[in-house]
Parts: C-alpha cells; sequence; structure tokens
C-alpha cells in the first residue's frame, strides 16, 4: 500500500497543487481571475537562476531567465492565450521591459524536468513525492505530461499482470527493467545509463512487452504505443526526450523507423546509443553553465538487433555491443515472448490482447509506490541505502555467470535488485527470489549461446547466421542496390554448378563475427571460401555488378566441393 506521509506543497504552471501521498493531485479552489497577465512569483533556485512566474490566476507558465536571454522564441511560444501572446515587436519589448523592472526574487526548490530534485522526486505530470513530514513547496516549470497521470490502481494493475507475467523470464525482466531509472541514483558512480533492446521477428510481442514496462510509470489508451516514445526522432529530439524521462524509464519502439535512409539509420542508431549511455546533454552555443544530467533506464525494441542497423566495424562495433543489452526473442519459440500460455489463454495472440487492454486501463500507479519506498530510504539514511544496494549488486555478481561485457553484466545485476526491491514492496505481485532467479536464467542463457557460438564449427555459425536471417537473404535483387542499401543487406543466395553459397556483405561479415579471419582461413582450407587468388590474397572478393557495382562480400559455399577436399587431404 502507498506509504503515509503528510502532503508537501508545489506549484505548477496556472495552478496551484497539493502533493497528496499517493503522488495523485488535489488541486485548490481557483481564484477569480483578476486584471490583466502579470508577474504572479519571481523566484531564485537552488542553483542560482532566476524563475518568473507569469500569466494571470488562472493560467500562468514559469519561465527562466536564461531562456528569455538565449531562446526568447522557447518563452513566448509557451505564452499563448487571452492576454499573454506577444506577437509583435513592440509588445514582446514592453513585455521584457516589465521583467526587466523586477527586483524582488524569493529562494525556491525549482524542479526544470521530472525526476530527483534533492530529496524529493517529481514525476512527468507534474505530482511530487517529499519525503515524509517534509512541507518543502516545490516549484515545477516543465510542462506536464498527462501520458504519466494515475489510472486505476496498483492493486488492479497487479491483478491484470499476476496470471499472464508469473512464470515468465521475458517479461518479469522487462518489468523489472522498468524501476531501475530512479534506482540509478543509488548505484556505484562507474554505472553508466544502462540501455537494452527486444529483438526478434514481427508479431512475437516485442512492443506488448514494451507498453507492459511502460506502464508501470504511465499509459496513453489512444495511443498503439501507450505511453512509448518511437524511434522516429532526431539526435536534438533525443536529449529532450532523455529530460522528459530522467530518472524514469524511457521506451523507445521500431528501431526501422530511426532515419528515413540506411544512413540516416546508422548515424541515428549509432550516436543516440553513445548519447543515451552518458547522463549530460550536447550543449548549445552560449550555454555557460553545465546542461541538465540525465540518469534514465532505456528500452527498445527492434525486427533486427540495433548493432545490425548500425553496420559498425571493429572498436566501434565492440563499444555498442557493450552499451547495448540485446534480448533475443527466439524464431523458434512457439509463444513469442512467452515461455508457456498463461493459464486460460488458448493462443499466445490472446495472452498478449489481455495483456495490452489491461495494461492500457491501469497505468502510473506502480511507480508511484516504489519511488515513495525510495524517497522513504533515502530521507532515513542514503548513505545506508546506497551501501545496502552496493551489497545486493555484489551479492548478484557473485551467483552470476562471467565471460559478457561488464556494463551488460552490472545492467543484469541492477535490473535483479530493482526487480526484487519492487517485490519485497509489494509492488510486483510475485516473490522476490523467483524474479531474481528468473533474471539470473536469462543471464546464463545469453552467456551460454555466446560460448557455444565460439566452440562451433565455422561452417556451423555460418549455417546458423543463414537459419536466422533466412527471410532476409536475398536471391537476386532486381536491379543493382546502392552501396547504401547493400551495406544493409544480411547476405545474398546463389547457386553456383549445383552448390549453394551465400555471399555476405564485408561490413556486415566482420561485425557478425569478429574472429572473421580465423573463420574464413578454416572455410578456405575446407573448400568453402571463394578469395582472391594472388601471392597476397585477400579474403573479400569483389561483389557481382548485378548485386552491387562497388561492395565487397565473403563468398561462402554451404556444401564443401568433395574433389578438392579429397585432393587437399591426399
Amino acid at each position: 500500500m502507498p506509504l503515509k506521509k503528510k502532503a508537501g506543497r508545489h506549484s505548477h504552471g496556472d495552478t496551484r497543487y497539493v502533493a497528496k501521498p499517493n503522488g495523485e493531485r488535489l488541486r485548490r479552489q481557483q481564484e477569480p481571475e483578476v486584471g490583466k497577465a502579470r508577474i504572479i512569483d519571481a523566484v531564485r533556485d537552488q542553483k542560482g537562476g532566476y524563475w518568473i512566474r507569469y500569466g494571470t490566476t488562472r493560467r500562468s507558465v514559469w519561465f527562466a531567465l536564461d531562456d528569455l536571454h538565449q531562446l526568447p522564441s522557447k518563452v513566448f511560444s509557451r505564452m499563448t492565450g487571452p492576454g499573454t501572446t506577444f506577437l509583435t515587436s513592440a509588445a514582446q519589448s514592453k513585455f521584457k521591459e516589465s521583467i526587466e523592472r523586477r527586483q524582488e526574487y524569493r529562494d525556491a526548490l525549482v524542479a526544470e524536468r521530472p525526476g530527483w530534485l534533492q530529496s524529493h522526486y517529481v514525476f512527468a505530470d507534474g505530482t511530487v513525492q517529499s519525503p515524509p513530514d517534509d512541507e518543502t513547496e516545490i516549484v515545477v516549470s516543465f510542462q506536464s505530461d498527462e501520458r504519466f497521470a494515475q489510472r486505476g490502481s496498483v492493486d488492479n494493475w497487479q491483478e491484470v499482470i499476476g496470471p499472464l507475467v508469473e512464470g515468465q523470464p521475458l517479461l518479469q525482466f522487462a518489468l523489472s527493467y522498468a524501476f531501475v531509472g530512479p534506482l540509478l541514483r543509488f548505484a556505484p558512480p562507474d554505472f553508466q545509463n544502462p540501455q537494452v533492446e527486444f529483438v526478434g521477428r514481427r508479431e512475437c510481442g516485442k512492443s506488448t512487452t514494451l507498453v507492459a514496462a511502460q506502464s508501470v510509470w504511465g499509459g496513453n489508451p489512444d495511443s498503439d504505443v501507450g505511453a512509448c516514445e518511437t524511434w522516429d526522432l532526431t539526435l536534438a529530439a533525443l536529449d529532450e526526450i532523455k529530460l522528459r524521462h530522467a530518472d524514469g524509464f524511457l521506451a523507445l519502439d521500431e528501431g526501422n523507423l530511426a532515419g528515413s535512409t540506411s544512413k540516416q539509420q546508422r548515424d541515428t542508431i549509432s550516436a543516440s546509443v553513445f548519447r543515451t549511455a552518458g547522463t549530460g546533454r550536447k550543449k548549445r552555443y552560449g550555454d555557460v553553465q553545465p546542461g541538465s544530467q540525465a540518469r534514465v533506464a532505456m528500452m527498445s525494441t527492434t525486427n533486427k538487433s540495433l548493432a545490425e542497423h548500425v553496420g559498425s566495424q571493429g572498436a566501434v562495433a565492440g563499444a555498442l555491443r557493450s552499451r547495448m543489452l540485446t534480448v533475443r526473442i527466439s524464431d523458434q519459440s512457439p509463444y513469442g515472448i512467452f515461455a508457456s500460455l498463461p493459464n486460460g489463454c488458448s493462443t499466445s495472440r490472446e495472452a498478449a490482447e489481455l495483456l495490452r487492454k489491461g495494461t492500457s486501463e491501469n497505468f502510473g500507479t506502480a511507480a508511484r509506490q516504489f519511488v515513495a519506498c525510495l524517497v522513504k530510504k533515502a530521507s532515513q539514511n542514503e548513505t545506508a541505502f546506497c551501501a545496502q544496494i552496493e551489497k545486493l549488486l555484489s551479492q548478484y555478481v557473485e551467483r552470476a555467470p562471467r565471460g559478457e561485457s561488464a556494463r551488460i553484466g552490472k545492467t543484469f545485476a541492477l535490473t535483479a535488485i530493482a526487480g526484487w526491491l519492487a517485490c519485497k514492496w509489494e509492488v510486483l505481485p510475485f516473490d522476490k527470489n523467483s524474479v531474481v532467479q528468473s533474471i539470473l536464467q536469462m543471464h546464463r542463457s545469453l552467456v551460454d549461446d555466446c560460448e557455444a557460438q565460439l566452440n562451433q564449427s565455422a561452417i556451423q555459425r555460418i549455417q546458423l547466421y543463414v537459419k536466422r536471417h533466412e527471410q532476409d537473404l536475398i536471391d537476386h535483387p532486381d536491379v543493382p542496390l546502392t552501396p547504401d542499401d547493400f551495406r544493409a543487406a544480411h547476405g545474398f543466395r546463389l547457386t553456383v554448378a549445383g552448390r549453394e553459397a551465400v555471399l555476405i556483405p564485408s561490413e556486415r561479415f566482420r561485425r557478425e563475427f569478429p574472429d572473421y579471419r580465423t573463420l574464413m582461413h578454416e572455410l578456405k582450407t575446407l573448400g568453402q571460401a571463394k578469395t582472391e587468388v594472388g601471392k597476397q590474397p585477400k579474403l573479400t572478393i569483389k561483389c557481382p555488378t548485378g548485386i552491387c557495382s562497388t561492395g565487397r562480400i565473403y563468398w561462402i559455399y554451404l556444401s564443401p566441393d568433395l574433389v578438392d577436399h579429397l585432393k587437399s587431404m591426399s
């Protein structure tokens, strides 16, 4: 149940609100509108910045004086309405003069974005969770996002997800991960913003998983992705989106939407992964103070991994992989995201539809209860709570498998702790130890898959690649591909003299198989690779002009040339 606490005060835009114990907003009775728009309030924030509340008693906005200097259009665009629309230069100058005459500013705590503000937590809809008996006024200066208001109750939300998610490792992982964002404040300082992607074929339940996880924080019944964002964005927009989800959960659906061309897709995704990993944002011209920092846990969905979209080589590819935990939904899984059919469901589609419907009617409540517990813990003794988190992380690492990126291991560890706490605080309706076991099982499975690939023969690894991308391989393009489309392709199938071959673009091959030289030499010895001839032959050859006039490919036969193979053995 929500913690009992004394309500704190906060001011948000045009209306004054009281923060109730469960995070809901109770609007005070509005005063009748009196006179024209004017300066209603003025404060000096905790960083030394100055803020003005301008408008009428019925409608007003907060803005920073710094923005009025550097981005006046941003300020004026927010003040649209009777008495607060400044379109002409004369009107804008008169407005600025009234601001310039203001001399008195009182001290206040100002929330420029959602997330932690000292010992308080500000939600994206403008409500505030304060420590018990703390009545500090919080000025909420950002525009509220009603997608993150509450709907339903924690009990109703649990009744929906409980029977559908019980015993489902992928879904339990996703729901546990949704609580990681506000927990990052208490993690050791070497923890970067974690990033997870769910990768799988169409209609396997990836988006349903994302919407279910996002329901912890909010929802939108009018949208097919709930309160999630999509990859249909620019890098500049990503900084703003990150701030709107600060100390919370950022869900990005459909990696295929990142960019209208292959090059834009690669550039957007590559830069986004690196930028999201850090807490900072890109500085704009004229910025003197450091920009707002944003801890965030990001989750994404895509038909193929972001690394596959990017097509980077060498160190860049390795850096991307170390920052992005890829959870693959096996093509062989008969139920997609579900390990087995939930009780009462005859198909996985039925189960997914029930999960979608239930979380579209109940959302935004679980995060309130979880954050209330965090706020109380931190207010009692934040140092001791940080030490407890570090101890729990160490205990997980002792049980976890070795072998993958340290960052990926930390993501699993923090997800397990978030899930464990959410169960302990009765936010998730599962046994806390079983949730940790599910996450450990996923962690071990990922490491085992990596080790199994390293123990396979060269041709077995190629055959597995062909099987995994069977639907993506091209038999023969109708017209030669452009260089960008060629680099984005998974490969091409040919049959030459009765032998089936797969031709894989060089960049993709090196990304998929970091030990590509060893792999190709083994295939060449077995007579299953076509390479250049000469004293110092390359392992790649020019791509057939009917496929691409400029590309280079690795040519692998899926069956050996028995005659040549026998000659090499004699």
